[in-house]
């Protein structure tokens, strides 16, 4: 039987593009480190085959993550299954991609929206949406490769070849192998990275503790309303209609960062404002939980592990009292009592410095040094500064009173 021209042109293409695609399989494997995502999807997917729906899903950035304990909220709200797809710098429209997924596959009765005081202003990086990208599948991931990156990072999210070309490394390939061996040998769990544990269906568990009084002042940032991007809010308003079609109950939440972080955003309470308005529009709970009454019992210092993330000690905490915070708003009650009224009160209320820097500069005359000291505090504080030299055998000396 013969073989026609056009036939075999076909036949070639089909068959260069198998190659292709089977290359680009190889290397993704080869390249692709082990991240949170993978844990995520195999917990999803074992639900899927449990036939199990959801109670609850929260969706947002690396505070949502690394706040919200599921087995607590269960355990606290008498629910089934709460689903926590928070991922690091989740944009709005990630959170949007990541939630329809989540109620087309396990039809949650409520939601939780965790908001930043910077999410409708900043730039959204590319590795950001990557993220969210990882845990997405079928129509929904090809939306979002569609709608939510740009024609030029769009390559990104076709190869993982080029997206992990820099992991060519003997280095990295050596570590990448190394994750992927111990993985298999320990059955996928626990899996650790970094010191941080992916511990429950998306909640990510770390030891890591700051001293208190010890949180460096660090990202300073200006809240300006009108950098907001009309964009990010078009993806606002789908999440608020698709909880509407399909009669979820949505909420909002700001997960808290140290003292220090919001004591060093300019007009933070502006940001505030704008998320009570918006909730106040659209029917919706709206919480702060940087605002909470007891902050400074419940979440001292030491429950963060960096300036703007809690520690699992710290999740766990803040978990059992949102819980308390959630059950009152599902049954009707008001739950103001749990937050002061705004930034000003929280300031007012607050008798302590929030976080102190200071700069050594050598002065004109030799052997003499200008020292600047900062500090974060509210108008309610007076600092006082001590100086002291340290010396070679550890020693310190008193400079200055």
């Amino acid at each position: 039987m013969r073989i026609s021209k056009l036939s075999k042109r076909i036949l070639s293409a089909v068959l260069f593009a198998a190659m292709l695609a089977a290359s680009e399989l190889g290397l993704s494997y080869v390249l692709e480190p082990v991240s949170f995502a993978r844990w995520f999807k195999s917990d999803l997917r074992t639900m899927e085959k449990q036939g199990q729906e959801a109670d609850l899903v929260i969706v947002g950035g690396s505070r949502t993550f690394r706040s919200f304990v599921p087995s607590i909220l269960e355990e606290e709200l008498g629910f089934d299954c709460v689903i926590n797809g928070g991922s690091a710098l989740q944009s709005l429209s990630g959170s949007y991609y990541q939630l329809k997924e989540l109620t087309e596959r396990f039809h949650p009765k409520y939601a939780v929206l965790a908001v930043t005081w910077n999410g409708l202003t900043y730039g959204i990086g590319t590795q950001s949406n990557l993220i969210v990208l990882d845990r997405l599948t079928g129509l929904n991931k090809l939306e979002f490769i569609k709608n939510g990156f740009t024609d030029d990072d769009r390559i990104f999210a076709l190869l993982k070849s080029y997206r992990f070309r820099k992991n060519l490394t003997a280095e990295d390939l050596a570590e990448i192998h190394e994750d992927k061996r111990t993985l298999a040998e320990n059955n996928g769990r626990p899996f650790v990275k970094e010191g941080d544990i992916y511990s429950d269906t998306g909640f990510v568990y770390s030891y890591e503790s700051i001293p208190q009084g010890n949180v460096p002042i660090t990202h300073h940032g200006i809240y300006d309303w009108t950098e907001i991007h009309e964009d990010r809010v078009e993806y606002l308003d789908k999440i608020v209609g698709l909880c509407k079609e399909k009669d979820i109950k949505l909420m909002l939440v700001s997960a808290p960062s140290t003292l220090m972080q919001v004591y060093n955003i300019d007009s933070y309470q502006m940001a505030v404002d704008y998320y009570e308005e918006y909730a106040a529009k659209n029917g919706l709970i709206y919480h702060n939980l940087n605002y909470l009454k007891d902050r400074e019992e419940l979440l001292p210092d030491t429950m963060f592990m960096d300036y703007n993330h809690l520690n699992g000690e710290g999740a766990e905490a803040l978990s059992r009292v949102y819980a308390k915070i959630l059950a009152g708003d599902l049954a009707g009650e008001d739950t103001a009592s749990y937050f002061y009224r705004d930034f000003y009160e929280l300031q007012e209320k607050t008798d302590r410095i929030a976080a102190v820097s200071a700069s050594f500069e050598p002065a004109d005359t030799e052997g003499k040094y200008s020292v600047q000291l900062n500090s974060l505090h509210g108008e309610n504080i007076t600092p006082y500064y001590a100086l002291f030299v340290k010396n070679s055998d550890g020693s310190l000396t008193k400079i200055s009173d």
